[in-house]
């Protein structure tokens, strides 16, 4: 099983663009079953994703927009077969919501998560959870 663990800092980044296509590219060549993303962000203001075929779970507090880093990450590896889980966790920046995604193209019978931090504030840059 190949594994692929990457801090995105998704929208932060000078020609985040241009990233989230050699990423898609890289995640191609290197074939991962899964690939687990952290600061995966989409703008707060962004329209709320309809259609989620290939979404296996999109809660806890956040639903998934349309420029979700990730979102876009596996539309661009549609063909490949991953399936996408997402998890909201904080306000980022003041203009992003910030969470954590996998891709996987392994069956998922079960998605859990809890908070690793004593925090619990969706505004408090200092929540964690996994």
């Amino acid at each position: 099983m190949k594994i692929l663990s990457l801090n995105t800092h998704s929208y932060l980044e000078e020609e985040s663009e241009k990233k989230l296509v050699y990423l898609a590219k890289s995640i191609r060549d290197i074939e991962p079953d899964i690939v687990a993303l952290q600061e995966v962000n989409q703008n707060k203001a962004a329209l709320t994703v309809s259609d989620l075929t290939d979404v296996v779970f999109a809660q806890h507090g956040k639903r998934l927009k349309s420029d979700n880093f990730g979102l876009r990450c596996a539309d661009l590896l549609k063909d490949m077969g991953y399936k996408l889980i997402w998890l909201g966790i904080k306000q980022g920046y003041k203009k992003y919501d910030e969470g954590v995604c996998f891709l996987s193209r392994l069956p998922i019978e079960a998605v859990d998560f809890f908070r690793i931090s004593k925090r619990d504030d969706y505004n408090n840059w200092k929540k964690r959870m996994t």
